[in-house]
């Protein structure tokens, strides 16, 4: 999936025109590319398949610099201040009293705890429960049934576990319970929503601590960021994190991360 997204970039590349003379990419003598990349770092195969296709058009092996995404996001933060990045997972970087942290982010059997994967997880474990506790009925067990391509809710639990569902999948459920929550007013989703802020709200709290620098700037990435209700959620993960000095949340979700650092 990586090699056909990167495919589809380097062929949109090569026919832009850059710089005030626009021209063709191909053809400008000095250029570089700068890579963030999730996996980077501890793939060979994923950086040699980045060279060979920006060699298609023209890049040299040391025109390209290539780091983790995190490892680029973290040149956001000056002398004090976090990242926070909820996505399919979540983890959180801070500079705080002179001291770095990692908060976060070991994956979805581990940790990711506030991500899209979490926030799916959850809608399918109420899904499940109305399935086998004949609760009361869950909103989205339909449409959970639709993205995942099953006819049954309890078909998620063998697919999950064989692999058929990979966790990317769990978590585009979240638009959906976001909308439940929040336009349809659902009690469960509403519910599944507020312990996603409980979770980023304590990567937050541990980010901040031992620091008093007023206003401490918390960047945000990812895709919980990027849906319309996300100010009512970054709202409610603000008041969960108990910092006297005040937060002061850049929601960056948008934003083209490489270009801004």
């Amino acid at each position: 999936e990586a090699r056909r997204n990167l495919e589809e970039l380097v062929k949109a590349l090569s026919k832009t025109k850059v710089g005030s003379n626009k021209l063709a990419l191909i053809g400008v003598e000095k250029k570089s590319v700068v890579c963030g990349l999730a996996g980077i770092l501890s793939n060979v195969d994923k950086r040699a398949a980045i060279i060979t296709m920006f060699g298609l058009i023209g890049i040299k092996d040391h025109q390209i610099y290539m780091g983790g995404d995190v490892d680029l996001a973290k040149l956001l933060i000056g002398e004090e201040g976090a990242i926070l990045i909820a996505g399919t997972g979540s983890i959180c970087f801070s500079k705080s009293a002179g001291v770095e942290k990692r908060i976060g982010g070991y994956g979805y059997v581990l940790g990711d705890e506030g991500s899209g994967f979490y926030i799916g997880k959850l809608a399918l474990q109420a899904a499940l429960d109305d399935e086998y506790q004949h609760g009361t009925p869950f909103i989205l067990t339909d449409k959970l049934c639709e993205l995942l391509n099953i006819t049954s809710i309890d078909q998620a639990i063998k697919q999950f576990y064989s692999g058929g569902i990979k966790p990317p999948a769990i978590a585009k459920i979240t638009p959906f319970v976001f909308e439940a929550a929040f336009k349809h007013n659902d009690s469960r989703c509403k519910y599944i929503i507020e312990r996603a802020t409980e979770e980023l709200a304590k990567h937050i709290a541990r980010a901040v601590e031992g620091s008093s620098k007023p206003a401490f700037p918390i960047y945000l990435i990812g895709g919980l960021f990027k849906n319309e209700n996300a100010s009512a959620f970054i709202e409610m993960i603000r008041q969960q994190v108990p910092y006297a000095h005040g937060l002061e949340f850049v929601n960056i979700a948008d934003d083209n991360i490489a270009m801004r650092v």
